[in-house]
């Protein structure tokens, strides 16, 4: 059962998820996938809140996998966090995303239908135009300038 987001003595409600940044070699270079989410038809990661017991690394790996039907995939150091707020007609909330980037190591997208409405892999520039919030972008930039200087990856493919 899911974790329920907190409220804060000012009433903030607090949210917490993990989620993976899929990436894949290809002969092109490296590319992500990105889904369009079903309820707000924004284009981001996989991502979703954790189960009683799990670790963040088992929340990404859950929500990878059930987002997207990918199985195979090998999450790589660091972690990168992004942090957005937002007002709804409920009130005030306030999200920290623990990502992991996830180099897939096969399989084929098979979206979730009730959370994704359409899915793409992207080369960096290409992603980065699509996603939709700033905060997504920011976080994009980072994990590329990031897997341009991991030497386990870099030295398998320039």
């Amino acid at each position: 059962m899911p974790r329920r987001p907190r409220q804060t003595a000012s009433s903030i409600t607090i949210h917490h998820s993990c989620g993976v940044i899929p990436l894949r070699r290809t002969r092109r270079g490296f590319e992500f996938l990105l889904i369009q989410h079903v309820g707000g038809k924004h284009w981001s990661f996989p991502k979703g809140h954790a189960e009683t017991g799990e670790t963040e690394q088992q929340t990404a790996r859950r929500e990878l996998a059930e987002e997207t039907g990918l199985h195979r995939c090998r999450l790589l150091g660091p972690k990168f966090l992004e942090r957005y707020t937002w007002r709804g007609t409920d009130g005030r909330h306030r999200k920290s995303v623990t990502f992991f980037v996830g180099l897939i190591l096969g399989g084929r997208v098979m979206p979730q239908a009730e959370e994704v409405r359409d899915w793409r892999w992207l080369r960096y520039p290409d992603a980065r135009r699509l996603i939709t919030y700033r905060e997504s972008k920011k976080l994009i930039d980072r994990v590329w300038r990031t897997v341009h200087t991991t030497p386990s990856l870099t030295a398998q493919h320039p």
